[in-house]
């Protein structure tokens, strides 16, 4: 089931790639420097955002509808609390300090993408993929990854405070010196646990 969602959120990537024109209701920047803009509950239908850098800008309550790409882009001090993103492909993103507490990210890809210091707490991962990405220092309070998967990922020095991995799917995952806190401990498979705390509700 999992592999046919990826399959066709891959041929939706290939059209989309393959050239719709963009329009005003996109949210479209490429090679910019995008400082201190306010980004607050806008709707948009696409997203195609690459090599830019986005400092302190806030896309709080921002909706993606259907496919877009984050690729090489480096996000520092952003927010997007409350946003609502679907099937948005994220390569070799950078985020640094962002809020992304309470948001709901559907059918997304990130490949090789990097976040440190950031705020995930409520969260809620809708069938999406996490593949050779690196977490430190990062917040996953609450946070739910629900029907997904995740590859080959890393999580350094991360709190997992009553997170939900509920019918994800896990393989060469490493949690090192990471906080879990849940009514049981679960230690699932296709995960190593490296000097992990764990503690009971």
């Amino acid at each position: 089931m999992i592999k046919s969602k990826r399959e066709a959120l891959t041929k939706r990537w290939a059209l989309f790639c393959a050239g719709k024109q963009f329009t005003d209701k996109d949210f479209v920047y490429r090679g910019q420097i995008i400082r201190n803009e306010d980004f607050r509950r806008r709707d948009y239908e696409k997203a195609n955002i690459q090599f830019c850098s986005v400092l302190h800008t806030n896309l709080s309550g921002s909706r993606i509808r259907d496919r877009g790409a984050f690729i090489g882009n480096g996000w520092y001090g952003c927010s997007f609390s409350g946003s609502d993103y679907s099937g948005i492909r994220m390569v070799m993103e950078e985020y640094k300090g962002c809020v992304l507490g309470n948001s709901v990210f559907r059918y997304v890809q990130m490949v090789e993408l990097q976040a440190e210091g950031c705020n995930y707490t409520g969260s809620r991962w809708y069938d999406s993929e996490f593949c050779k990405c690196a977490f430190r220092g990062c917040c996953f309070r609450k946070t739910g990854f629900l029907r997904g998967r995740i590859d080959e990922t890393t999580f350094l020095d991360c709190v997992f405070d009553e997170a939900l991995l509920e019918g994800t799917e896990l393989s060469g995952v490493i949690f090192r010196n990471c906080f879990f806190r849940a009514q049981k401990e679960e230690r699932p498979d296709g995960c190593s646990f490296q000097n992990c705390t764990f503690e009971k509700c």
